[in-house]
């Protein structure tokens, strides 16, 4: 059975003047005091309960996060390919400015170059509570499957805070396999009416790599909203 309170301590271990002092005009109110304070300590200690981080934010939960967890806050981004050149006739022979909106660029012969834009988004206290969830929770066992799956990513995609999901609905979840790709198979991931933000940060945390997943698989995830 789970306890309902904290199972640590609860008082302060109180500090005492010796019987000499005790008719002294400041020193009896310094020790009521000072045992006031340190009792507060340990009832702030209790009421915030650092190891559930589901309860905290900012730079506590990223102390308890790495400190105790040890997953800093990670950093999500995305890359996208805005345009290769290379082809024949795309760019002037000896490093002469291109054609088009490259100029100065010059390219051994038969080489391509990609221009590419990378987008890093901020990650707020609710995602990071996601992962860390996602990272520790042992309700739905060890062993891989599909329903395993589905119930992480609906406990990521509706556990605000990183909170728990009671029996999370999961049709608008389809996880499927691809074994003709390569190096490995493809386990693609399609979440439909998918509720943004969160959906975003959900693909951003896969592709990224920051969720643990079964590593003989690489993943493609797809949000429609």
């Amino acid at each position: 059975m789970l306890p309902t309170s904290p199972t640590n301590v609860l008082k302060t271990i109180p500090s005492y003047l010796y019987f000499q002092y005790l008719d002294d005009q400041n020193l009896p109110a310094l020790i009521s005091a000072y045992n006031t304070l340190t009792q507060e300590y340990v009832d702030w200690f209790n009421d915030i309960n650092l190891p559930i981080y589901t309860g905290l934010s900012g730079a506590l939960l990223d102390w308890i996060g790495q400190g105790i967890y040890g997953v800093p806050r990670p950093s999500l981004s995305t890359t996208s390919v805005n345009g290769v050149i290379g082809q024949i006739g795309g760019l002037k022979y000896h490093g002469a400015e291109a054609s088009g909106p490259t100029p100065n660029i010059a390219l051994a012969i038969a080489a391509t170059q990609a221009f590419e834009t990378t987008t890093v988004y901020t990650t707020p206290d609710d995602i990071y509570k996601r992962v860390l969830t996602w990272m520790f929770y042992k309700g739905d066992g060890s062993n891989f499957s599909i329903p395993w799956l589905k119930r992480r990513i609906a406990r990521f995609l509706y556990g605000v805070n990183g909170t728990d999901v009671s029996d999370p609905w999961t049709p608008n979840i389809s996880v499927t396999f691809n074994e003709g790709t390569s190096p490995l198979p493809t386990c693609e991931i399609v979440v439909n009416n998918a509720v943004n933000p969160v959906a975003t940060y959900f693909q951003l945390a896969v592709e990224d790599g920051v969720l643990s997943l079964p590593m003989r698989f690489q993943y493609s995830v797809t949000i429609n909203t």
